[in-house]
């Protein structure tokens, strides 16, 4: 797995904090400064926007995608993932903070 990201990016930040969390092994390639980098910096993306992430087949923009992405990837290996999930979510702080 290879993720296309810049430090200062929260986008590129979530998916790497979701990364460490799951201890999921990946590459991560800083493509330095957007707004200096040529196109081939972006990998496979031709927005030329980060993150991006690769893992044997097309690549996933948008954090959120990306996102979704990995917790999948976790659920397989984890199947009690959406249990622990939804404990969380019950406890009374994490639910106040759901969106309504």
């Amino acid at each position: 797995m290879k993720l296309y990201f810049t430090p200062r990016s929260h986008f590129s930040r979530k998916v790497r904090i979701l990364l460490h969390a799951w201890k999921l092994e990946v590459e991560l390639i800083d493509v330095g400064n957007v707004g200096a980098t040529s196109s081939h910096a972006f990998g496979p993306n031709p927005l030329m926007k980060v993150p991006t992430l690769l893992d044997g087949g097309p690549s996933i923009f948008d954090s959120d995608h990306i996102a979704q992405y990995l917790y999948d990837l976790v659920e397989r290996r984890h199947p009690r993932l959406q249990e622990i999930v939804a404990r969380m979510s019950s406890l009374p702080y994490v639910a106040a903070s759901q969106p309504r």
